[in-house]
C-alpha cells in the first residue's frame, strides 16, 4: 500500500520511524459517497503531524499540524 512512502520527516529530516495511522471513509459501490483512503504520519522527533488522502497512487496533503511539544519529547 505505501511501499513508495519515505519514513523520513519532511519537516526536520529525522530518519524515523514515526507513527502512522490509516483509515477510510465512504462506500466503494457508491457514486455519490465514494470510498476515500487516508493516512496520517507523526514524526517522533519534532512531533509534526501531516494527514494525507490517497489519490490514485499518490498521497495528497490535506492537513498539517505543528506541535507545540518540545523537539525530541517523543510523547
Amino acid at each position: 500500500m505505501l511501499s513508495h512512502y519515505s519514513s523520513t520527516c519532511e519537516w526536520c529530516g529525522d530518519a524515523g520511524p514515526g507513527e502512522m495511522a490509516g483509515g477510510r471513509q465512504g462506500n466503494p459501490q457508491s457514486t455519490t459517497y465514494p470510498l476515500r483512503r487516508y493516512v496520517a504520519y507523526r514524526c517522533s522527533h519534532c512531533q509534526e503531524m501531516t494527514a494525507y488522502e490517497h489519490v490514485g497512487t499518490d498521497l495528497k496533503t490535506i492537513a498539517h499540524h505543528k506541535s507545540r511539544a518540545p523537539k525530541g519529547s517523543r510523547r
